[in-house]
């Protein structure tokens, strides 16, 4: 116990008062036990972005007085002049303009040094707010171009779920980190037996074990399953439906809703202190190391990824790659410029990413021939990627997963030499990482 608030004090020879602080030191162990199981709090700036700012968007779009006035909680004036113009857009009728003016506020926000920013998306009449804390901010260079890349967390618990962001008018390349871990517990709570993915999880743990030592995978799955168990514990009690928050460590803010529910008597704290234990369980020592290495090396493909596909030209009446034309054929749709993207970007993420190429190519090879492909662009790119990288014209998931073993069975440096081959017939240049990534947790 390092608060010194915390710890247990002699006051004073008297048996008497000896035992009553013993007494008060167990209570306050007791106490700090309790508390130390619970993540850092958020910030003042965290709790303004993630839920001061979206309650007060949503209740003055739909012209009703919010519980906290995000214009006087502001923290600059800069941003609440921005947010004055915001407001009065909100109570107009047209939310496209509220998406476009929602880039100068990112601005704003920028300046000020805040590592936030939001994005808007419109349904229906609702110009409906999604806010995101900053982890990191790649800058990529390729020649004399620059690219800044996104990498962030979701910050607001609004029932929105998109399939991309990007403001309205301004292109802003994003990796989302809670995708991230969504599929890395997807794949322990329900490990799949079909090759691919079983090659895929196999790889993953075994790159995060040479990183981290005693990082073990049957723990981490242990420790997924132990917490799972005591939402369902918590779910049966009074029959309720709980969303799961598909991160490594639950939200401060969602355990708040759970210690809310506990004060109602609608699940037992005793339930809750096992979710809490189990939570802790998954996010110290080797297993949290070993998972936020994971986390940042994924980050770190799907970061170049995205760079790869900012920089590209416009591909819709360029002349498709012969491996693209093999998987899609000679139609020129959307859906085939989209994988002529993706098959460019995905080549660069395995030779130009920060990561272990073997990681780039496992997320290709998850995408192309995965047991939840469907026909996408970021399909059709994944799969001619691997036909150009493997040159073949063999597609079948086992093939192509041995393939993608014995390419990472070659090493690093040979993956990326054949990445990079690939990637000079299509005439694409390596880029760089400029910036030093200094990620939070």
């Amino acid at each position: 116990m390092s608060d010194p608030e915390l710890r247990p004090r002699w006051v004073g020879p008297s048996s008497i008062i000896f035992s009553i602080a013993l007494a008060l030191g167990a209570l306050a162990a007791i106490g700090y036990s309790a508390w130390s199981l619970w993540p850092q709090g958020p910030s003042a700036e965290e709790i303004y972005f993630g839920k001061t700012l979206p309650h007060w968007w949503i209740a003055t779009a739909k012209g009703k007085a919010p519980k906290r006035d995000a214009l006087a909680e502001a923290p600059s004036e800069e941003l609440r002049t921005s947010l004055e113009q915001i407001q009065e857009l909100l109570q107009g009728s047209d939310p496209n303009a509220v998406a476009a003016e929602s880039i100068a506020l990112n601005q704003v926000i920028e300046r000020a040094g805040l590592p936030y920013f939001i994005d808007v998306v419109v349904r229906g009449r609702w110009p409906l707010i999604l806010s995101f804390a900053v982890a990191q901010r790649d800058t990529w260079k390729m020649g004399d171009k620059e690219q800044l890349v996104v990498v962030a967390s979701r910050l607001d618990r609004t029932n929105v779920v998109t399939a991309f962001t990007g403001h309205k008018g301004e292109d802003l390349p994003v990796v989302l980190l809670d995708r991230i871990e969504a599929s890395l517990l997807r794949i322990l709570l329900k490990p799949s037996s079909q090759e691919v993915e079983r090659l895929y999880r196999e790889t993953l743990f075994t790159e995060a074990q040479k990183a981290v030592p005693g990082f073990d995978q049957e723990i981490v799955r242990k420790a997924v399953l132990a917490r799972e168990k005591a939402i369902i514990r918590m779910e049966k009690y009074k029959k309720l439906k709980i969303s799961r928050p598909r991160r490594f460590r639950l939200p401060y803010s969602w355990l708040e809703e759970m210690e809310e529910l506990t004060k109602k008597g609608a699940i037992l704290k005793s339930d809750l202190r096992q979710l809490k234990k189990a939570d802790q369980a998954l996010n110290e020592g080797p297993t949290g190391e070993g998972l936020l290495w994971l986390r940042r090396r994924m980050a770190e493909v799907g970061s170049a990824h995205q760079a790869h596909a900012a920089f590209s030209p416009p591909l819709e009446d360029a002349p498709a790659p012969e491996a693209l034309v093999y998987i899609y054929g000679e139609e020129a749709t959307s859906f085939r410029a989209g994988g002529h993207l993706h098959m460019r970007a995905a080549l660069g993420a395995i030779r130009d990413s920060q990561a272990p190429a073997c990681l780039a190519l496992m997320r290709t090879l998850r995408g192309g021939a995965g047991k939840h492909r469907r026909a996408t662009a970021w399909y059709y790119g994944t799969i001619s990627a691997l036909v150009e990288l493997f040159q073949t014209r063999e597609t079948s998931p086992n093939y192509l997963a041995q393939q993608a073993k014995n390419a990472c069975a070659e090493g690093d440096s040979s993956l990326r030499a054949k990445a990079a081959q690939a990637l000079e017939k299509l005439g694409v240049a390596k880029i760089d990482r400029l910036s030093e990534a200094i990620e939070a947790n």
